[in-house]
C-alpha cells in the first residue's frame, strides 16, 4: 500500500495539478500540500477530505493503485449523475474481514476498512476505529449532497452537525443529510468501533 502522501502527488501529477492548483482548489497551502505529499506533515482526516474533492476522487483511491479498478472517477457532480441513473447491483460480493482495505492515518491511531467491496454501488460502508482524544480534524468536514448514518458499535463519540453537539454512545446512531458542517472527536475510555454508511459513496 502506498503512502497518502505519494497517492495525493501521483494523483495529482496524473490529473497535471500543480501544487498551487491543488492548494487553491482545496483551500490549503502550498507548503501545507508539499508537506503531506513529502510524508513530512500528516493530514487530518477532514484535510484528507478537502484534497480528494479537490481531485474529484475518494479518499479510498488515496490509499490504493489507480489501476485497481475500484475508483469512480470524475468530479462530484459527474459521479452523482452517473450513481443516480445506474441500475441495481445485480452480483454477490462477499468481502472477507481480512480482505477490506484499510485506511490508517499516520501520526493518530484512527482506522477506516472498507465493508462495502468497492465505490460502484449506490451506498458506501466503513468500519471507523480510533481512540477517546482522536477527531476528524479541527476544520469540519462537508461531504457531497447525499445521506448519511452512524452507528457505535463501542465507546463513545461527539459528534457535531452544523452548530448542534450530540453525545453517541454504544447502540447509538445517528442519521443526517451529507452535506451538513460535521465534525467528530472520540470521547470517554474506551475505543471507539463505529460503523459509517452513507450514499453516494463519498470517502
Amino acid at each position: 500500500m502506498k503512502s497518502i502522501g505519494l497517492g495525493i502527488r501521483d494523483e495529482r501529477r496524473r490529473q497535471n495539478l500543480t501544487i498551487a492548483q491543488l492548494a487553491e482548489n482545496s483551500n490549503l497551502s502550498k507548503g501545507f500540500i508539499s508537506q503531506i505529499e513529502r510524508g513530512i506533515a500528516q493530514p487530518s482526516v477532514t484535510t484528507l477530505k478537502n484534497i480528494s474533492q479537490a481531485l474529484g476522487i475518494s479518499i479510498v483511491s488515496l490509499f490504493s493503485n489507480h489501476d485497481n479498478g475500484d475508483e469512480i472517477k470524475g468530479t462530484v457532480p459527474d459521479v452523482a449523475y452517473k450513481i443516480k441513473h445506474e441500475s441495481y447491483i445485480q452480483d454477490v460480493k462477499i468481502v472477507k474481514a481480512k480482505q477490506r482495505k484499510k485506511m490508517f492515518f499516520p501520526g493518530s491511531h484512527i482506522i477506516y476498512e472498507m465493508i462495502t467491496p468497492d465505490l460502484r454501488r449506490m451506498i458506501q460502508i466503513l468500519f471507523l476505529q480510533c481512540d477517546p482524544g482522536e477527531k476528524s480534524g479541527d476544520d469540519p468536514i462537508i461531504d457531497p449532497m447525499g445521506e448519511k448514518c452512524l452507528v457505535i458499535l463501542n465507546g463513545s463519540i461527539e459528534y457535531r452537525l452544523e452548530d448542534d453537539v450530540y453525545i453517541l454512545e454504544k447502540g447509538d446512531s445517528i442519521y443526517f443529510p451529507a452535506n451538513f458542517r460535521q465534525y467528530w472527536k472520540g470521547i470517554g475510555k474506551e475505543r471507539i468501533k463505529a460503523l459509517i454508511i452513507m450514499t453516494p459513496p463519498w470517502f
